[in-house]
């Protein structure tokens, strides 16, 4: 299949169930892919975690249309952690009940996964970003207007039964009214966001090189300046705060490149 396909990938099932079915998830223009979890008779991504998220790499790397992980675990305090990380790398992410991890191939698990595969469908076609959505500026360093400041959390985290896809839609469309100007993207502070002219982004982790989804050009970066060209701070993707005297370069994920 092409590199237009998405990727999604079940990871974290019981080890047990997995070997028992031999079904596996399959919808007309996806590739999909199943990793068991560590544990033999518990849904469980403690084990593989590391493992998984080089998957993920890997398959970003396999593909300019997005990686998504549908992902069974049974543990609910490991969630978090879970989810963090994989916002950190903008990763589209769904967990599925934890009642589900240990009926790999099931009847109900089957209609799950269709439903969710069906739903991602449609998150990609209202949702995922181009080289105009405002989801591609760094959210760490970025201070949107209190009513809109959600955007990259709302955009993440809608699944079915929580959110509505043309409710996210319509605070996309809010950002860019409020945030949007001739130049570029300006913030709240008046810290304006232009498109940089493209350079070194080769032999970054194939994370770094999509966000949500969308496959980044080469050496895509936003160039950083006040307004009235004074002193300003921002914050980078580990939340550390830097000033700066004219000008940053910063990448989608909050990675700062150079300046003064």
């Amino acid at each position: 299949m092409s590199r237009n396909a998405p990727i999604a990938i079940v990871a974290g099932v019981s080890a047990e169930s997995y070997r028992r079915s031999d079904w596996r998830p399959e919808r007309t223009g996806w590739r999909t892919r199943v990793i068991p979890g560590g544990d033999r008779r518990h849904g469980s991504l403690t084990m593989i975690w590391k493992r998984l998220l080089d998957f993920g790499d890997e398959c970003a790397d396999d593909t300019d249309a997005g990686v998504h992980f549908l992902l069974a675990h049974d543990r609910g305090d490991e969630r978090p952690r879970f989810r963090r990380e994989l916002r950190r790398r903008s990763f589209r992410a769904v967990w599925l009940d934890r009642r589900l991890s240990n009926q790999y191939g099931s009847g109900d698990f089957r209609v799950v996964i269709d439903a969710l595969l069906e739903f991602e469908d449609r998150w990609r076609q209202g949702l995922r970003p181009d080289l105009n959505s405002p989801l591609l500026l760094p959210a760490s360093a970025f201070q949107a207007d209190t009513n809109v400041r959600d955007t990259w959390t709302r955009v993440q985290d809608v699944v079915i039964g929580r959110d509505h896809i043309d409710a996210v839609r319509g605070l996309i469309r809010g950002f860019v009214r409020q945030h949007r100007n001739p130049s570029g993207w300006i913030d709240r502070r008046r810290l304006l966001f232009r498109r940089g002219a493209p350079h070194g982004m080769h032999g970054l982790p194939a994370w770094r090189r999509q966000k949500l989804g969308f496959r980044l050009p080469d050496g895509f970066h936003f160039d950083v300046a006040h307004e009235r060209q004074s002193t300003f701070h921002l914050s980078d993707q580990e939340g550390t705060r830097r000033k700066f005297d004219a000008y940053t370069n910063i990448d989608p994920h909050g990675f700062v490149r150079g300046g003064h």
